[in-house]
């Protein structure tokens, strides 16, 4: 599931430059050098799903907003073809990517009716390169590498599936 690329965080403009490297997107973070070793927040682990999926899309969509706050939806607010997108990003540790509930899922529906927007969705899934062990992968933590398990965005029906079911009934 994770992409074959090795990706390092530039610690001038926090942009990522990709070079291909193991197994997996690898993220470094430049803002948290000198907290290495502590656990990435939900908040945080929010924010990094975010911008991965942002700098990932910004050049096929106009971006109209960011919002990082953990519990609104959507995340990024964007235009392609004058068609409004809803895209929500939910974060997870592995070996889950994230997921939307039930009630959110609704909420951003109606919400995305009453505007006339598309929604898209981004299943996003955070492990610590650093790990000697599986157990270790868990736990991302601040300064560290992370493996990114992106597969990129799913539209509306799909909102409510988990991704790791899909990729089982496809036979990967």
């Amino acid at each position: 599931m994770y992409k074959a690329f090795y990706t390092q965080w530039d610690d001038h403009d926090g942009k990522f430059s990709r070079n291909k490297f193991g197994t997996g997107y690898v993220a470094k973070t430049y803002n948290y050098k000198h907290m290495k070793g502590n656990r990435l927040s939900g908040s945080e682990l929010h924010e990094l799903g975010i911008k991965w999926v942002y700098k990932h899309i910004k050049d096929e969509f106009e971006v109209l907003s960011v919002n990082t706050e953990f519990e609104k939806n959507p995340q990024i607010l964007a235009k392609k073809d004058d068609t409004l997108h809803f895209i929500v990003v939910k974060t997870s540790t592995y070996p889950d990517v994230g997921s939307l509930s039930p009630s959110a899922a609704e909420e951003i529906i109606q919400h995305a009716d009453k505007h006339k927007a598309k929604i898209l969705f981004a299943h996003v899934g955070v492990a610590n390169a650093d790990s000697q062990d599986e157990q270790e992968m868990q736990y991302p933590t601040k300064g560290g590498q992370y493996y990114i398990n992106y597969t990129g965005l799913t539209i509306q029906p799909n909102i409510l599936m988990n991704p790791n079911n899909q990729a089982n009934e496809k036979g990967f």
